[in-house]
């Protein structure tokens, strides 16, 4: 099988897209073929003999990128067997006329909180089947298939003895979709009403002056609340299992989706307070253990109370259980195990 991958970027330390070296390296073990197109140039070689580069398709203005685009897509349309699209955005509606022109089906993995009338209607009338990590995203969506968040377990993996910088560690980037100020004031009520002062390091990248502006709004609640939380910046994949393991509890208060985060943490052998409406779903069975109700800010500093008067052999012994459970429903080395079969199937009946 041969496959047309369209991602943003080909770069293992890119803060969002740095999985998908290793979601590609995975997939080329299973076919004859991977023929990666994206956005922006590629920062590394292949890293298998049968993975190849289609090009990138950054242009001067958005015209020119569109054109470059349609280029790249319509001479891989005769090398591959069908396009893979990795988070969507606007790609399966771009790559529905190459669809229509070449019969090649089109797939994409998308994970979202709920899925816009937009990304419904790529689902319905542009991909063949939509991959994602909670069948509620995509009601009325289309063919929709749950295969987990693909999580590299051995990446992201425990050190049960390494030290413990932190209480809590947060992830992501700086903007409002992650409600940092509910984890700012579940802190100050942690202080007020426990009389727990308890320590938060908050990770990830501003990627524009709208973040900049709303970090600010942060600093200003830190300071007024007297709480104890620091920003730390943008840390490449590499460094990220090593900042989840400095804290004792992982702690996500963002918008709807299982973020990804959540399962990293989890393979590391950290347990996490998450307020994500569909974490239930992905990890059914645990939400008991770590979910709290979406924007409740004092059933989240009850939640981060009552897991941080555990012991640590405690939290670690709910770790290991729970990278257990990652492994098993959203290991990246069971990933394609479950889409090819799927995509195989579509392919044989064109």
């Amino acid at each position: 099988m041969r496959i047309g991958f369209q991602t943003h970027r080909y770069d293992p330390n890119d803060y969002i897209n740095g999985c998908l070296v290793y979601w590609i390296d995975e997939l080329a073990k299973h076919v004859d073929e991977v023929h990666v197109m994206t956005l922006d140039k590629p920062a590394i070689a292949p890293t298998r003999p049968n993975i190849f580069l289609a090009g990138h398709h950054r242009g001067r203005t958005r015209l020119h990128t569109v054109g470059r685009f349609y280029h790249n897509a319509l001479r891989l349309a005769s090398k591959v067997d069908c396009f893979f699209i990795w988070q969507g955005g606007h790609y399966p509606g771009l790559l529905r006329p190459v669809k229509f022109l070449t019969g090649k089906p089109q797939f994409q993995w998308k994970a979202n909180a709920r899925a816009e009338w937009r990304q419904k209607l790529y689902g319905r009338w542009c991909s063949d089947i939509t991959f994602t990590s909670s069948k509620s995203s995509y009601p009325g969506g289309g063919h929709v298939e749950v295969v987990g968040q693909a999580i590299d377990t051995e990446h992201f993996r425990p050190d049960f003895g390494c030290e413990k910088e932190y209480d809590f560690v947060t992830v992501g980037r700086i903007n409002g979709t992650k409600r940092f100020q509910h984890m700012i004031g579940a802190l100050a009520l942690c202080k007020e009403w426990y009389g727990k002062d308890y320590s938060l390091a908050i990770v990830g990248p501003m990627l524009n002056e709208k973040d900049r502006h709303y970090k600010q709004d942060i600093l200003d609640l830190i300071e007024r609340w007297n709480v104890d939380a620091r920003f730390v910046g943008p840390v490449t994949r590499s460094e990220m299992p090593g900042w989840i393991r400095k804290g004792r509890v992982l702690l996500n208060c963002g918008v709807g989706a299982f973020d990804r985060i959540n399962p990293e943490a989890m393979a590391c052998g950290i347990p996490v307070i998450s307020s994500c409406e569909l974490t239930p779903e992905a990890m059914p069975g645990w939400s008991h253990k770590y979910i709290v109700i979406k924007h409740n800010v004092k059933l989240i500093a009850g939640r981060m109370v009552w897991l941080m008067t555990r012991g640590q052999a405690e939290l670690d012994l709910l770790g290991t259980r729970l990278r257990y459970e990652v492994k098993r429903l959203h290991g990246l080395d069971k990933l394609w195990f479950k889409i090819l079969p799927h995509m195989e199937d579509v392919c044989s009946k064109r």
